[in-house]
């Protein structure tokens, strides 16, 4: 199916001198052009916001940049091209992960909440870059609601009720990095009776199709990544199950083959500066997928990662209204990840 697109572009004012209502008119005009295009029920469905940002050069979400986090210490997964993988299994500098992957290409991938977490203000100098002034940051908070602040991720937000007593919310944002790249392993195979011949494997870094129950804008910070997107109303036909480790996570058992036989889907990729909305609940498939032309030049090395922001937040109408019987059945998960007990 075709995906809706919006080039955001062409809704945001990108003079700093900007008031308000100029601000409020382009989010009124992209509104508009959303429900004449593709119904009221816009924002029930998968979205590309092309042109999310349009910096050119980002200073630490780049492989340059996350070469010098040589303190940050994160999980990592170790052999990302086994989609069942779950759970991270290795535990380094992100400066040792990253020179794994370009140098030694190592078959890694990084999907954590920590680098964020250590420092909140990329948020808006890098993953959402605002060419220093926050007309991205309003565009997004109107079009989907405030849950674009570090407020929300470091869970400082403060409730005041009528009658002045005060409540401290948790974060109901994370903003997990993932990266990833593609390894192609060449081998040769001596032909007896004619001559030698070369076989090259392509071994994809692939994030199974699941579900989750939050919502996510999906920033493509580097590189590029393909998406493959299905609509909540086609939940119970992607033979759905729970995760093996009790997380708030759904992955499909469907096999490949009746996927792309009988389930209609988006496929989409996304470029530097775009995003991707996932509503809640929504299936979606990631990978990783680029070909290295040189496996000697750095350059291309380079270009072979796919640096990648989620900005994943909990919409409690979307969570119980979409899907009642998978609400009911992550509560116990959703409790203690809120209260500190679960973190994965």
């Amino acid at each position: 199916m075709e995906i809706p697109v919006l080039n955001v572009q062409d809704y945001i004012h990108n003079n700093q001198d900007t008031d308000d209502d100029e601000d409020d008119a382009g989010v009124i005009r992209a509104k508009q052009y959303l429900e004449n295009t593709y119904g009221k029920d816009w924002i029930e469905r998968p979205l590309l916001l092309k042109e999310l940002w349009t910096q050119k050069e980002l200073r630490l979400l780049t492989p340059n940049g996350l070469l010098t986090m040589t303190n940050l210490t994160i999980p990592y997964f170790t052999n990302a091209t086994n989609p069942t993988a779950l759970i991270p299994d290795g535990y380094d500098t992100v400066s040792n992960i990253i020179q794994g992957m370009i140098y030694d290409q190592k078959p890694y991938k990084i999907g954590s909440q920590y680098i964020v977490q250590h420092d909140p203000t990329l948020l808006f100098k890098e993953i959402i870059p605002n060419d220093n002034n926050d007309n991205n940051q309003l565009f997004l908070t109107k079009l989907f609601g405030n849950h674009f602040s570090p407020e929300k991720i470091t869970g400082k937000s403060i409730f005041e009720f009528k009658n002045g007593i005060k409540l401290k919310l948790p974060g109901t944002t994370t903003v997990p990095v993932f990266i990833a790249n593609t390894i192609t392993t060449t081998s040769k195979d001596k032909n007896k009776a004619t001559t030698a011949t070369t076989t090259q494997k392509k071994e994809e870094f692939l994030t199974g199709l699941h579900c989750e129950p939050i919502a996510n804008l999906a920033v493509q910070l580097w590189g590029s990544r393909t998406w493959t997107l299905v609509n909540p109303i086609h939940t119970w036909k992607l033979r759905p199950r729970i995760a093996t480790d009790g997380r708030s996570y759904y992955p499909s058992s469907i096999s490949k083959n009746d996927l792309t036989r009988k389930i209609p889907r988006y496929r989409i990729t996304t470029n530097p500066g775009d995003a991707v909305w996932l509503p809640t609940w929504t299936y979606h498939q990631v990978e990783y997928t680029t070909t290295r032309k040189n496996e000697n030049s750095k350059m291309i090395s380079f270009s072979q990662l796919s640096i990648g922001a989620s900005i994943f937040h909990f919409r409690p109408y979307d969570y119980i209204r979409r899907n009642p019987l998978f609400a009911l059945l992550l509560i116990p998960s959703l409790l203690k990840e809120l209260i500190g007990m679960k973190t994965q």
